[in-house]
């Protein structure tokens, strides 16, 4: 189980993380306007955020054990990434 993170360009100009498990997008991590770190968990999630800190570093440590304890499966990443599916 692998988890990457990758940063992200945004028009905002917001620090942004993209969260990836096997290739596939699972969340992401924004710097909110108090500084703080926030991840929101799910490739579309926006709005509700998981949990927050004011570390990046202890942010991905606590992402990489949320994230992986889950097994990577191939139908879920497939949803997860529609222009994979053939």
């Amino acid at each position: 189980m692998s988890i990457e993170f990758r940063e992200r360009a945004t028009l905002e100009h917001v620090f942004q993380l993209e969260v990836r498990k096997c290739g596939a997008l699972v969340g992401h991590v924004r710097r909110n306007p108090r500084g703080t770190f926030q991840y929101y968990r799910g490739p579309l999630n926006q709005l509700m955020y998981e949990f927050e800190d004011d570390d990046l570093d202890r942010i991905k440590k606590r992402v990489a054990m949320r994230e992986g304890d889950r097994e990577c499966q191939p139908h879920n990443l497939m949803q997860e990434r529609p222009s994979a599916a053939v």
